[in-house]
Order: structure tokens, then sequence, then C-alpha cells
């Protein structure tokens, strides 16, 4: 194994971890109602609602900044062109993650007993409906990276294929493929929809959050019928490999 794959190895499974412990932080922050955003008896910070309004927008931008420009040809041309390419997906989630981190501990909850749009805290049981849809939904995002390629999501399959020098794994992809990943940067837009919006109390700050993640997630998404039937038939390959792999002795 040369020092090249040792050192991008590294940088992936660095990637990996980070990854995986800012997605578990990121389902708290907002989902929980302990220690996440849907907590709305926690000490807030003594900031004024103008202040607070521009410092989250900003930390909007920044996430949705950086993640656009990992995502943009020309940054994946001039990787190419440094022989960096095989450690683009770890670098593009590590500093996904960065932001992201940066954005839930420099977040500011704003006026919480006064929601923008809606309050049915007071309506029995609201708070438990939203509480299970949204653990429906981060089931099947997760399920989705798992059902399209999680260890290429992760960045492992580049380092796997860099090492046996098999090219670049998208280009091993069918058309279908190719065109699914270009049209969808996010997997399932539905269940982030209803992570981000369905709520029983929207305040100020979880308005400008979910409207920030949203226009960004429709801006990145060009969905066609095709993309669809090509997740559906990937589904099925998953779940005859697992029940394949389950009937084995």
């Amino acid at each position: 194994m040369g020092a090249k794959t040792v050192l991008y190895s590294l940088v992936s499974v660095i990637s990996v971890s980070y990854t995986f412990k800012t997605m578990f932080t990121l389902i708290l922050f907002l989902s929980s109602e302990v220690n996440g955003l849907l907590n709305y008896r926690k000490v807030y910070k003594d900031i004024s609602l103008w202040n607070g309004i521009v410092s989250n927008a900003l930390l909007v931008v920044l996430f949705v900044s950086n993640h656009a420009i990992c995502a943009s040809k020309h940054l994946k041309l001039k990787m190419s062109s440094m022989s960096l390419s095989p450690i683009h997906r770890s670098i593009f989630n590590f500093t996904t993650c960065l932001t992201l981190n940066i954005l839930m501990n420099q977040w500011v909850t704003l006026l919480p007993n006064l929601p923008l749009m809606w309050n049915l805290m007071s309506f029995q049981y609201v708070s438990t409906i939203c509480q299970t849809f949204h653990a429906i939904s981060w089931f099947f995002i997760l399920s989705i990276m798992y059902v399209l390629d999680i260890s290429e999501f992760f960045g492992l399959k580049q380092i796997q294929y860099f090492h046996h020098e098999f090219g670049c794994p998208m280009t091993s992809k069918t058309v279908y493929a190719q065109n699914f990943y270009h049209n969808m940067r996010h997997p399932c837009f539905i269940g982030w929809t209803c992570v981000l919006w369905l709520v029983p109390c929207l305040s100020i700050d979880r308005f400008i959050l979910a409207s920030g993640f949203t226009l960004y997630l429709l801006h990145g998404s060009r969905l066609t019928v095709k993309d669809f039937y090509y997740v559906r038939k990937m589904y099925y390959k998953k779940v005859t490999s697992i029940v394949r792999v389950s009937k084995s002795p």
C-alpha cells in the first residue's frame, strides 16, 4: 500500500468519524425536545432580535456557501488536477460537518414564546405526533443513503477504487445512476422537509433555518420520473441482497 493511499485512508477515516458524530448531533439539534431547538424551556442568549436574526442568517449562508462550493464542478476539476479526487468526498463531508457544527454551536434561539406562524403546544399529543414523524423522516433519510451507496457517500469507496486503480466510482455507474446523483444532492427531500417544518411551535429562528435549508434543497434538486424508477430499482436490489444474505448458512 503506497504512502498516498495511507494518507488518503487516514483523511477518509477522520472524515467518516466526524460525519457520524455530526449526524447524531444534528438529529438532536433539529428534533430533540431535551437538547435541541424543540426545547422551548431552556435558557436563551441575551441578544437583540435584529442581531439574532442577522447572526442566524449568516450561519445559514456560511453552511450553504460551503456546501455549494464543495459541490461545484470548478472545485472538482481543481482537485482532480491536483490528484486529490479520491478524497474530494471526504473533504466535502468534513467541511460540511464543520460548518454544521459552527451553526449548531452559535445558533441563537429567538423569542420562544412568540412563534412566527403557529403554536400548537396547547394541543394534546401534537408534540408526540411531530416527534414520531421526525423519527420516521430520519429513518428514511438514513435508509436512502444506505440504499444508494453509503460507502461512496462517506468517501470510502473512492479510496478503495484509488488503491486498486479502478478510477472514479461514478464513472462505473450507469447513466441513470449518474443522472440521479447529478439531479439530487440531498437524500430524501420529503424527509428533510418534515424534519425542518413539522414542529408544534415555529419560532423566528426555526423559520430562518427551515427557509434557508429548504430553498437550498429546492435549488439543488432536479429529480425526474427516471430518477424515481432508479431509486426503486436500487431499493429492490438491496432488499434482495439482504434476504439472500440472511438465508445463507
